[in-house]
């Protein structure tokens, strides 16, 4: 639907700076139908670290943190609906001098059950040796 207005804009003569916005428009809002669709992420933990692959139907990509290089685990919200929360399980990473390392790599996104986040947070720090944060 959204699509066909870009040949009623041009039908009626609009001017064409209006089927560019509106095409543009379109195409974010299929990405995030594909995405949705098309998108996995696996992520494999071991003593050693963890490997985090993200596909995209036949594009990957894939982040390796070192056990050693993990500072802590954690599950924060990043979204909700209504009053249902979504938990993302997060891999903190250490800030280490002459390396651009920090911030947080996501290992899960969209965890629906409070208390399968916390398992899933306790396997992956048992399973990498951190014990838990202070904060």
């Amino acid at each position: 639907m959204w699509t066909a207005t870009i040949w009623v804009q041009r039908h009626f003569g609009a001017p064409l700076i209006f089927p560019i916005v509106t095409g543009a428009i379109g195409a974010l809002l299929w990405w995030a139908v594909l995405a949705m669709a098309f998108v996995s992420k696996r992520a494999v933990v071991g003593k050693n670290g963890l490997t985090i692959t993200t596909r995209f139907l036949v594009i990957s990509r894939t982040r390796v943190v070192d056990a050693a290089d993990v500072a802590d685990v954690e599950m924060p919200i990043r979204m909700q609906a209504g009053d249902t929360p979504y938990y993302s399980v997060c891999v903190r990473r250490r800030a280490i001098p002459g390396r651009r390392l920090g911030g947080s790599v996501a290992v899960a996104d969209g965890v629906r059950d409070k208390r399968e986040a916390e398992r899933l947070v306790a396997a992956i720090r048992t399973a990498l040796g951190v014990t838990r944060s202070a904060a």
